[in-house]
């Protein structure tokens, strides 16, 4: 008899939880245009184990003419004040978009960087890369994203 309440209690409702969680995960990802994504902000990240480069807010896809904006996380003390090189390729390899911002002091409390000054909009359709790199004398990082334009 114990056994019985033992199972009602506890394995059941661990049994339909799990059941229940599959079902409505599988059914909020097959919508079209959803991913799983259990890191939010990383999806175009690259960083080292001192210190990097996160890419927040590029979008996937753009449609031609749309503005393209993002922000730039910096961790890592060597990174305070550094030269911040933002290059963008397009589908050739060929140069579309290159900003500079050179002897730039970051904010300590590595907050994301609004990146004042760099506005562009999406070019032609096609695939192009985001190359982000932060030279801080000898010590470098770089974050780079693949996006489309429709």
């Amino acid at each position: 008899m114990a056994r019985g309440v033992a199972y009602a209690v506890f394995v059941l409702p661990v049994i339909f939880t799990v059941a229940f969680s599959t079902t409505v995960l599988a059914g909020a990802l097959d919508t079209m245009d959803r991913e799983l994504n259990m890191w939010p902000g990383g999806s175009h990240e690259s960083s080292l184990a001192d210190g990097g480069i996160t890419i927040i807010g590029l979008h996937r896809e753009y449609v031609e003419s749309e503005a393209i904006e993002f922000q730039i996380d910096i961790t890592g003390a060597q990174y305070d004040c550094g030269t911040l090189d933002i290059r963008m390729y397009d589908s050739v390899g060929e140069l579309v978009e290159e900003r500079s911002y050179e002897s730039q002091c970051f904010a300590v409390e590595s907050l994301p960087l609004p990146l004042e000054g760099f506005s562009t909009v999406a070019g032609p359709p096609g695939s192009y890369t985001l190359t982000i790199t932060i030279s801080a004398g000898e010590d470098q990082s770089l974050a780079s994203a693949v996006f489309t334009v429709q």
